[in-house]
């Protein structure tokens, strides 16, 4: 059933990948606002994904710490 789910998963990420990606071509064209916007969105429909095919919570803590100008952001997994 896990790898079930993760295949369905897979597909969910990558079609709309595919779908984001077409749609989106045109925020090239615009201001950097535009595309920031769609990127949130396509976040929000992969996170949705997580949730409605693997059961995944996504949880975001620290948001209070992000700083307003321009920083670089370096993950560790």
């Amino acid at each position: 059933m896990m790898a079930l789910r993760s295949y369905l998963f897979v597909a969910w990420l990558y079609g709309w990948m595919a779908i984001c990606g077409i749609l989106y071509l045109p925020t090239m064209l615009l201001p950097r606002v535009a595309a920031q916007r769609c990127i949130r969105l396509y976040a929000q429909i992969i996170r949705v994904g997580l949730k409605l095919i693997c059961n995944i919570d996504t949880e975001i803590r620290g948001r209070e710490h992000i700083p307003q100008g321009p920083f670089l952001y370096a993950g560790k997994h």
